[in-house]
């Protein structure tokens, strides 16, 4: 882990706590932003605290998110279902003929930071639709991170470890219904997963963790401050004893699927873990097989270093799907290590047939057709351009979609819109920019994956 000299610390510490508080900060809806919804952080654990059954875990779940999810703003586009069943955990029918426990394959989807089950809710969809392998059934479950799918302001009161307990509890879900269990986590979903790969030994009772699919992994965030072997710590503790600037953004949170807002704690518990996982990494090879699926130009997470933990392990089973702009790849040094390695296919992250000039952290669970997310959906990622809570900018009003406009804009804008990441090259003046929510690549990804899991964990 890079160290910095304490000038630099501390002049990086001071520029964070001098900056202007968030101006959405006294807007309507406020309530979202305090640290105690009531939801609890561990609803798969019973008066007793033992595991529920995962039945009763999935109503559980979806009574609190029924009961404590924010307010959204009117205006806001809403799922097809009630909201708690279209947000919150679930199971997909048991794929598969004569099915017992000694021939299913159990795979529990894990979400990331700020997300709901929703944003892995197509990849559920397309993997239990039928037997990763022949005479192999398919159970699939998803799971609910604790602190999501509330309000934002449960993301002040939880740790990291309420988040590999909770992973651990749908690992565990899976004794007597699944002879083995893939993990496919997404973005933090993608780094419990690691975590767990090597803690395995410690489920009780334990169904072998087959394989991971890890998609947009936080191996590690990205920015420097993550580097910094005190830095984080120093923040979180003096946020916490003084309460300033707890929020390192608020927005109007206008998604039902997933929160707008981001407190500075949700990021220091991603980096606690990221930390774990750093120690774990640095001590020997992820140990079972690996599916990777990432964008190199990730604004969310250091896709170099995810590249980097996938090449350490020489599993020939381990794959990578990995998305760059085709033109800058001669001279991208993370690209031309994967390039090197036949387990890795690298695909053009540029796409002007589609409007896509990059792919986005956002954008990997998703499938096109989504009716929320994608390129037809009702709500497009534009917080960017926010810049009052009532109000917005002419940028703004020409990224939303038509069922967002009557909430915020009065006027229709012309300009061309373009998906990609949210990385300041990316952002022309006279174009604007939603940063992608769907994966042009999904249907390929989903292929491979069921690929990968046919080939491992055979019995």
């Amino acid at each position: 882990m890079y160290r910095y000299p304490w000038p630099a610390l501390l002049a990086a510490l001071a520029g964070l706590l001098l900056a202007a508080p968030p101006a959405l900060a006294q807007t309507p809806y406020a309530d979202r932003f305090q640290p105690h919804s009531g939801a609890p952080l561990h609803p798969w654990k019973d008066a007793s605290g033992k595991d529920k059954p995962f039945s009763r875990y999935l109503q559980d779940a979806q009574d609190g998110i029924a009961r404590y999810h924010y307010a959204l703003p009117p205006g806001t586009p809403l799922p097809d279902e009630p909201l708690a069943r279209a947000v919150g955990p679930r199971e997909w029918p048991l794929q598969g003929q004569n099915c017992s426990a000694g021939n299913t394959d159990g795979i529990l989807l894990v979400h990331g930071l700020s997300d709901s089950p929703y944003l892995v809710r197509d990849l559920g969809d397309m993997l239990s639709r039928q037997p990763i392998a022949a005479g192999r059934c398919v159970l699939v479950r998803s799971l609910l991170l604790p602190g999501n799918a509330t309000t934002p302001g449960d993301l002040l009161r939880v740790r990291y470890e309420d988040w590999v307990a909770a992973t651990g509890y749908g690992l565990r879900s899976f004794a007597g219904a699944a002879a083995r269990v893939h993990l496919v986590g997404y973005s933090t979903g993608g780094a419990l997963g690691i975590y767990w790969a090597y803690h395995q030994q410690e489920l009780q009772p334990r169904v072998p963790l087959a394989s991971l699919v890890l998609l947009s992994p936080v191996v590690r965030p990205t920015g420097f401050i993550t580097r910094l072997s005190t830095l984080p710590d120093i923040l979180a503790r003096l946020v916490d004893i003084t309460g300033y600037k707890r929020w390192l953004s608020q927005h109007l949170d206008q998604d039902f699927a997933k929160y707008e807002s981001f407190p500075l704690n949700a990021g220091y518990q991603v980096v606690r873990l990221d930390n774990a996982l750093e120690a774990l990494l640095e001590q020997a090879p992820i140990p079972v097989p690996v599916y990777m699926a990432l964008s190199r130009n990730d604004a969310t997470v250091n896709a170099k270093d995810s590249i980097q933990a996938f090449l350490r392990s020489t599993d020939p089973r381990n794959r990578m799907l990995l998305a760059a702009p085709q033109g800058k790849a001669s001279s991208d040094d993370a690209v031309q290590a994967a390039l090197v390695d036949a387990r890795v296919t690298v695909v053009d992250a540029v796409l002007p047939a589609q409007s896509i000039v990059d792919i986005a952290h956002t954008a990997t669970t998703i499938a096109p057709s989504n009716r929320h997310y994608g390129p037809g959906g009702a709500y497009a990622q534009c917080m960017r351009y926010t810049v009052q809570p009532l109000d917005a900018s002419p940028a703004f009003c020409a990224c939303i979609t038509p069922q967002m406009r009557a909430a915020a804009c009065s006027t229709q804008s012309t300009a061309a819109v373009q998906y990609g990441e949210a990385l300041p090259k990316n952002f022309p003046t006279d174009t604007a920019l939603r940063r992608l929510t769907f994966n042009p690549y999904f249907d390929r990804m989903v292929g491979e994956i069921q690929q990968f899991l046919g080939s491992v964990g055979a019995p």
